[in-house]
């Protein structure tokens, strides 16, 4: 196996000079273990990062006659635009190139029906989505196992801002150690939290579900109390 190290400067320097001495760093490496290695039938790219692979990895299948397929988790251009801004010269060119390569492999994968109709105004076809899914070892925790961890994070004081839930301990699961029923809900996701990926959005979608569901919750409220009403009359 071949490991492509990260450039890394000595000095300070501007971002345009630290890309550029990046990409030609990457060029060499990612061009010299593409020629190096034994020739195989297809040459798969995870993109983001795009620059340069994307152009290196077309010009190394075409001189050895293999198979190019992109495989996109984001959009290049517009993880840079966020560090340059969206009007920038060099995302637009980042753009462009983006593009055009993009159209030059014989084969696209990604990871949502959204990033699939990107690809195919830009022209690339055909385009396979294949979702991300959690690895089989990501499941379900025994109620034990769960009490456990519980205690443990309140012990470290981790579950102090939650001292106000529950007259327990720890809200989330009783001292025989199944679940309380009152308790908390936990989320957590894979996804960053950045810019590109408003994580935002789903904390704003949840206090508008708490919201209906709590006004839900109150007409049902008064649904059962005028019908007991009724009862007594």
């Amino acid at each position: 196996t071949w490991d492509i190290k990260p450039f890394q400067s000595p000095v300070p320097v501007p971002y345009i000079v630290y890309a550029f001495c990046k990409v030609l760093f990457d060029v060499m490496q990612l061009a010299w273990l593409l020629v190096a290695c034994r020739k195989a039938a297809l040459v798969l790219l995870q993109t983001p990062p795009c620059i340069p692979a994307m152009l290196v990895c077309k010009l190394a299948s075409t001189l050895r006659g293999t198979s190019l397929c992109f495989d996109f988790h984001n959009i290049g251009y517009t993880m840079l635009a966020l560090k340059l801004g969206q009007r920038h010269r060099l995302v637009w060119l980042a753009a462009v190139y983006e593009r055009v390569l993009a159209r030059t492999a014989d084969s696209a994968l990604c990871v949502t029906s959204a990033m699939r109709s990107v690809l195919l105004r830009w022209g690339v076809n055909p385009v396979h989505v294949l979702y991300d899914r959690p690895a089989p070892h990501f499941a379900p925790t025994s109620a034990e196992t769960q009490h456990e961890l519980f205690e443990r994070l309140h012990a470290e004081g981790a579950l102090e801002p939650l001292r106000g839930w529950a007259s327990a301990s720890q809200p989330f699961t009783t001292k025989q150690g199944s679940a309380a029923a009152d308790r908390p809900q936990i989320i957590v996701s894979s996804t960053s939290w950045t810019p590109e990926e408003d994580f935002g959005m789903l904390l704003k979608a949840l206090c508008k579900l708490d919201q209906k569901k709590k006004k839900k919750k109150k007409k049902k409220q008064k649904i059962k109390h005028q019908k007991k009403k009724q009862k007594h009359t």
